[in-house]
């Protein structure tokens, strides 16, 4: 599995998915790309998954579509700190997704309340 760490996910944290290949973004210069470009990109190199802290970019870009699976990563803060306690997780999520799967994973019970509240992320129509 290829693993792709958007640019909002600390380029710092590539070693912490040490479970599969995993690039950042700014490892291939794309740091800047709109979504739909990234996501195109993405699959177009190989990657089978995008992990990023971005709660819209599925409404956005309907990365189902883009024949990847994210991962969703929701934080109080995307500094190192704040994403590091949910690493585990994620890597565990990545093992058993499939092309267009989407999964939330949450730092905090009340960002998911805020994304029911807010229909955001996994809660949008």
């Amino acid at each position: 599995m290829k693993v792709l760490l958007d640019e909002n996910v600390p380029e710092t944290l590539t070693p912490a998915f040490d479970r599969f290949e995993t690039l950042h973004v700014n490892e291939l210069g794309w740091q800047g790309k709109e979504n739909g470009a990234l996501l195109r990109a993405a699959r177009a190199a190989g990657f089978t998954v995008l992990v990023t802290t971005d709660v819209n970019l599925y409404n956005q870009q309907k990365a189902r579509l883009h024949g990847l699976a994210l991962v969703v990563l929701r934080v109080f803060s995307n500094a190192p700190a704040g994403i590091l306690p949910l690493v585990s997780a994620a890597q565990d999520l990545l093992a058993v997704m499939a092309a267009g799967d989407i999964e939330y994973l949450y730092i905090d019970p009340r960002l998911r309340a805020s994304d029911r509240r807010r229909r955001r992320g996994e809660f949008a129509n």
